[in-house]
This record gives C-alpha cells, structure tokens and sequence, in this order.
C-alpha cells in the first residue's frame, strides 16, 4: 500500500474525519516539508491556509470539496504553511471512502507553483504583446479570408488613418487600400492570397479622403492546412517617398542643367553659321544697288531656307524640351492609320520633287488602327521620311504598315526602308542623342541635322509602349522599324530616356530599357 502511494506524483493523504492524519505518502511530505511519520497525527488544517481568508480552513470546508456523489469533484487553490514559513500554492481535490469500514477522507495535493509561474509568465508576456501591439509604431490589423473585413486593429492605424475603432472593424480590405500613385481600389484579398508578401507598396485611404504611402508585410493564419486570416502590418513611407522624390528631382534637375548647357553650346554651333550666312547676304542686298533681279531672287530664296531651318531647329528643341519634361498633353483616341500615314506621305511629296526618288505607301491591312495620338503618329512618319529623304540622293524610299500580335498584346509594325546612304556603326550607335552626332565635329567630319528629329521619334514611341529598331548597310541604305502599342487604353509613362541604344553589330537597335 505504501509503495503505491509513494508512486504517484501528487501529495496523498488519507484523513479521519476529525482532521487527523492517518497516512501520507513521499510526496505529501516533500510539500509540507516534514517526515511523512510525523504528518500522522498532526491536524491537516493547520498545515494549510485559504487563498480567500489568509486562515485555516475549516475541516468542514474541506470535507465540503469532496462535493456530490463521493467522487473527485471541485478543486480549491490553497497554499501550504511550512516549517520554513513559505507558502506553496496547492490543488487539492477530496475523496470519501471508507477503510475496514471506518469513513475517511483521501486527500489529493498537487504543488502548483510552476503552474502558477507559467500562467503568471504567459499573463506578462500577454500584456507585453497588448503594449507592443497597440504602441507599435507600425500598423497592425487582421483580416478575415473569407469575408475580406477588418477583425482587429491596433491604436497606431486607428491615429495614422483618422478612422475609429469601430468604423475600421466595419470595413471591407479593399475599401481602404488602392494602387500606388492612383485612386483605383484593387482587389486587395486576391493580391493576400497569392502568396507570403513582403514590402508590398501601396497607399492606404485616410478618413479625411487623402493617401498615404505605405509598405505591407504579410503572415497568415491557418485552421489546419487553409489560410483562416491575413495579419498585416504597414508601415507609413511617406517620408521615404517624398526623399525619393527629392533625390529623384535633384537628379533630373542637375541632368536638365546638364543637357541646356550642352543644347545651349549646340545652339550656338547651329544658328551662328546660318546667322554669319545670313548677316553676310543681307549686307551684300543692301550695299550693292547694281543687284539684278534674278540676283536678288536667288539671295531671297537663299535668306528664306535659311530661316526655315533655323526655324525648324527652335521648333525641335521645344517639342524635346515638352516631351522630356513630361508635360506633354496626348490626344488619346482611336487612330485610324491610314490617315496620319497619307498625310505624312502628302507632306513629303514636295521635297522629292527634284530628286530622282520614287515613294511608295504599303498597309496590310488598310483598316487596321490603334489607340494612340494621332498628331504623334504623323509627327514620328514625317520625322522617320524626312530624315530618309535626306539621306536618299535617287532610288526609293518606302512605308509600310502592318499588324502584329505577341506576348498577349497588339502591335502596329511602320517600316521606313530607304535605298540612301545608309550610316555607319559609330553613327548608328549615336541615333536618338541630342546633338551627339557633331559632338566635337567640325568640317568634312561634320554630320547633317541635329538628331532631335530622331529624339522626338522616340519620346512619341515611348507614350505608345514601343520599340525602335534600326538596320542599315553603309553606301546602300536603311531601315528603320517601329513597333507600337495598338491596345493601349492611355499613355505611357515611359520618357524618351527610356528608350534608349543598345549596341549591336548587326542589327543595331534602339530598344527600350
């Protein structure tokens, strides 16, 4: 009987219903500190004390946690009053039985101070998390899967977006988050579900109505192996965005001071000839009174291209300036191509007139269009021809448009194949730079145009989504292939500069980046 007592791991006691104890076991004796032969005798209420009144129990108040139908019923925390004067906080559980036919009282004791310890550690560590949680500089909430609607929050997204406790738990994900640098909602519960997300940027809508930058880490909840709810924590980046965008500014601004200064010294190079040439004319026309008429005539026609292509190159370098800087207004529509290419090709017409160049017009099919700006699309065809008739001294010079599908997308494909000169690889590798063809060149060396016309080309194509590529044979001719976009429901962000050389031998292509 002994031996099986000491074998279980809770303090047993085996009381008469005066108190008294009869037997006790190794571990009872371990609690209350004192040899297990001399717990037998001794009154157990005076080893204990009730967490309720700081006094010793009554044995009838034990007695009563035996309960209803003699079984181990209600369990009571009491301590333990050691020799030592320490209390250790107990479990205790009672039984009525009966031995040789005397009523006794089987008293069971569990030590509950680790329990106690844990429960009191789990209770500060709750607390901590309460504190961190809700003081946190970043913004906590979660969210159910299957509802999509907010279901906790901490104090910091309640300060941060202006909204109350209570609206924000009544509102759905997808009414509070939309894209970065636009106000189209998203569908923020298909984006959670895809996968773990981490410094996902988007912008959240305050109370007041405004945005704010934010950046989103994502852990998720599981009820067995299905995804039950998105906890999701934001943090404000509005200052790192408006430092962004300083560093961003200062650098365009110190590349915009760069590139005028070299505009300006190009400019000078440009207009100072023709205007030397014209000062030389007009003085010549106004101190020789002995000028014939078919004299006259020739200098006058000579003033007037002069000025025509001055006047072109001021008009290049605003339509440059307007499309790097990003303030070009785009009239987005339906584009019927055959259009814009007839009226280029009419436009063109009378600068062959005294070549011996043929120019032909291909579309397959006739009807195809696209979305885009028409104005543009003209403007890019009569800069892509002009530049082939000046380059083409006889032979021919065509356009041709087709339609094209890749990568899910439509495209519209202008080809402009001229029989010309054609260009060599370090020329080819320059197309598109401002100027950079005569950077350093003098005389002979010295290449016509400024390349803006080209420059213009790519700020259109680069609105439209596309690509410019350009092969070409030196002494037989070029080819110059655009590519754009024909399902573009608005403009896009691309600039110029993002459209850009990349040197190749054969083809060399101007792609974008």
């Amino acid at each position: 009987m002994k031996e099986l007592l000491n074998s279980i791991n809770n303090g047993i006691i085996v009381m008469q219903p005066d108190g008294c104890i009869q037997v006790a076991n190794d571990y009872a004796s371990q609690i209350f500190e004192i040899d297990a032969d001399d717990l037998k005798g001794c009154l157990l209420t005076t080893l204990l004390k009730d967490n309720d009144t700081d006094e010793n129990p009554s044995i009838e108040s034990i007695i009563a946690l035996s309960g209803v139908d003699k079984n181990f019923l209600q369990q009571k925390i009491v301590a333990g009053m050691l020799p030592s004067g320490k209390n250790v906080p107990l479990e205790i559980g009672v039984a009525e039985t009966s031995i040789g036919g005397n009523l006794v009282y089987t008293i069971t004791l569990k030590d509950m101070t680790r329990v106690i310890r844990v429960e009191q550690a789990l209770q500060e560590s709750q607390e901590s998390y309460y504190d961190l949680y809700h003081n946190a500089a970043d913004m906590f909430l979660s969210v159910d899967k299957y509802s999509g609607r907010i279901i906790k929050c901490n104090q910091t997204i309640i300060e941060t977006t202006g909204y109350t406790h209570d609206e924000l738990l009544n509102m759905h994900i997808d009414d509070i988050c939309c894209k970065m640098e636009e106000n189209d909602t998203i569908d923020f519960l298909n984006i959670l579900s895809i996968g773990e997300i981490q410094n996902y940027e988007h912008q959240l809508i305050v109370a007041s109505g405004g945005h704010l930058d934010v950046s989103m880490n994502v852990s998720y909840e599981y009820d067995g192996k299905k995804i039950k709810t998105f906890h999701l924590i934001w943090r404000d980046i509005t200052l790192r965005k408006r430092a962004e965008k300083a560093k961003h500014d200062r650098t365009a601004l110190t590349e915009a001071v760069k590139g005028m200064e070299q505009v300006i010294g190009v400019i000078g190079h440009e207009l100072r000839t023709p205007l030397a040439a014209l000062r030389a004319m007009t003085e010549y026309l106004t101190s020789d009174s002995s000028i014939s008429l078919d004299e006259m005539e020739k200098y006058l026609k000579l003033l007037h291209d002069e000025v025509m292509r001055m006047s072109d190159t001021v008009n290049q370098v605003l339509e440059t300036a307007r499309l790097n800087s990003g303030c070009a207004k785009w009239q987005w529509d339906n584009v019927l191509m055959a259009i814009p290419c007839e009226e280029a090709i009419e436009s063109m017409t009378p600068l062959i007139q005294d070549k011996n160049i043929t120019l032909s017009f291909d579309m397959n099919p006739f009807e195809c269009s696209m979305m885009g700006d028409a104005e543009a699309v003209r403007r890019l065809l009569i800069n892509l021809l002009s530049n082939a008739i000046k380059y083409t001294h006889e032979g021919s010079i065509g356009l041709f448009v087709t339609e094209d599908k890749a990568d899910e997308k439509s495209w519209i494909v202008i080809e402009v194949r001229d029989t010309g000169e054609g260009m060599s690889e370090e020329i080819a590798s320059k197309l598109g730079e401002p100027f950079a063809l005569n950077s350093g060149l003098v005389g002979g060396d010295h290449v016509k145009g400024t390349g803006l016309g080209l420059t213009i080309c790519k700020g259109i194509v680069a609105a439209h989504g596309g690509s410019i590529s350009v092969t070409s044979i030196l002494g037989a001719g070029s080819t110059f292939t655009i590519r754009l976009r024909a399902d573009l429901e608005k403009p896009n962000d691309l600039k110029n500069d993002q459209v850009t050389i990349e040197n190749k031998l054969d083809p060399m292509v101007l792609v974008k980046k």
